[in-house]
Order: C-alpha cells, then sequence, then structure tokens
C-alpha cells in the first residue's frame, strides 16, 4: 500500500492528456507569434528598400528609381543702344528685332533672371533596360501678364519633355535634324548663329552601330507655312 501523498502525486491519463492539449496550444500560440514576427520584419525591410537615400552623385534613390534635380539660377544686365528692343528683345539679338534699331533713339538698360531653369529626370530599371523621363523649364514664356514695376514675374517655358526606353524616345525635345555636336557652348543666351535650332514633339527611334548611330523620327508637322497635313520626316546618321 503507497503513501496517500504518493498516490495523489500521480496524474491520471486524463490529467495527462488535458496536459498535452495545452501544451499544443500554447506552441502553436508561438508559433503564430513567430509568423507574425517575420512577416513584420519583411514589411520593414519593404519600406526600407523604398525608403529616400542619397546616390554617391547627390541623387535620390527611392526604390528602384534615382531621381536627379537640376538647372541653374542666372542674372543678366544688358545694355542697349539706338532704341534697340524692349525686355527679353535686348537679351536675344534677332534680324527681325535689328529692323527696328532706331539711331535717333537712346540706350536701354535691363536686368533679368528669366533664363534661370530647373529640371527634374528619373531613371528606373524597367524590363531589362532603363526607363528615362526629363523635364526642362525656363522662365522665357509668355510676358504679357509680366510687369517690371512690381513683380517681373515672367510665365514658364516648356524646354524639354521626353521619356525614353531602350531605342525609343517620345515627347518635346531637340529635333532629329539639329546637328547637337556643332552647338557650341556660348555665354548669350541664344545667340547660336548658322544652326538649325528648335526643340518640338516627335516620336522616335534610334539604332545603334558601330561607332556611330542611324535615328528616324516623326516630328511636329509646323514649318512656318500652311501645309501640316503629315508630320515632319526627319533621319539623321552620326559617327563617333
Amino acid at each position: 500500500m503507497l503513501p496517500l501523498g504518493v498516490a495523489n502525486a500521480q496524474a491520471n491519463p486524463s490529467q495527462i492528456e488535458a496536459l498535452q492539449t495545452q501544451m499544443q496550444a500554447l506552441q502553436a500560440q508561438i508559433d503564430e507569434l513567430k509568423s507574425q514576427q517575420r512577416a513584420t520584419q519583411e514589411e520593414v525591410a519593404t519600406a526600407s528598400d523604398k525608403a529616400v537615400t542619397r546616390t554617391p552623385k547627390g541623387d535620390l534613390q527611392i526604390g528602384e528609381t534615382t531621381l536627379s534635380i537640376g538647372g541653374y539660377i542666372k542674372a543678366q544686365a544688358t545694355l542697349a543702344n539706338n532704341g534697340y528692343g524692349d525686355n527679353k528683345a535686348s537679351e536675344i539679338v534677332t534680324p527681325s528685332s535689328l529692323r527696328r534699331v532706331d539711331e535717333d533713339l537712346g540706350s536701354r538698360n535691363s536686368f533679368s533672371a528669366r533664363q534661370s531653369r530647373v529640371n527634374v529626370g528619373t531613371n528606373t530599371p524597367l524590363a531589362g533596360d532603363t526607363l528615362k523621363t526629363f523635364v526642362e523649364i525656363d522662365f522665357y514664356g509668355a510676358e504679357d501678364e509680366a510687369n517690371e514695376f512690381v513683380s517681373n514675374s515672367y510665365a514658364p517655358r516648356l524646354r524639354h519633355a521626353y521619356g525614353s526606353w531602350g531605342n525609343w524616345l517620345a515627347g518635346q525635345t531637340w529635333s532629329t535634324f539639329m546637328d547637337l555636336n556643332g552647338l557650341g557652348e556660348v555665354d548669350a543666351f541664344g545667340q547660336h548663329a548658322s544652326v538649325i535650332f528648335v526643340r518640338q514633339a516627335q516620336l522616335r527611334y534610334t539604332q545603334p552601330f558601330g561607332g556611330g548611330s542611324l535615328q528616324f523620327a516623326l516630328e511636329n508637322p509646323e514649318d512656318g507655312g500652311d501645309d501640316q497635313s503629315i508630320p515632319d520626316i526627319c533621319h539623321w546618321a552620326s559617327k563617333f
């Protein structure tokens, strides 16, 4: 015959089964907590990948997209004599404005920051290539509402707005008919002489080859005439 205390310490099968059930329930809760922890860690890692960081060049990295912000601020002072020009005409010399010169008229000073410009570009890996976008404005837009008495608030003007992927480009930029290699660096804004100078909307395809490239484009058909029934068809061959 066993002592009473020892007999009471022995658990019956039903108690053991209940204890096992409780342990299984606790283990299930632990597994669930671990699963939630892993999910939270993955969400944190994903959020970290999408966080905004800086590249070595100073651009912004947002996920896989690189965001570049550029431009410059430029103040300009001009002195025009013989009554030449008014507002931006005294900053940009054109044949039509030269025809209005009058030797009987005096000189005119002009101060402006209209040449200042702002641009934004992106680069994003996409389907084995890079999707690029670029938008740039300056402040040589409409001047009807501008005044030099209060704000000198000249309107923004679209210079470039295009996207490119692989060999394709769509949007507004330099015409395919231009020789950009022959567009020299000059300090005087818009003073390039004897060059084709135009930016316009287009759809362009570029085919590289050894030592150069071929470009084909459909461009906005504005040529100063009335015939705009078909787009301008441009092609360009360049050799490096």
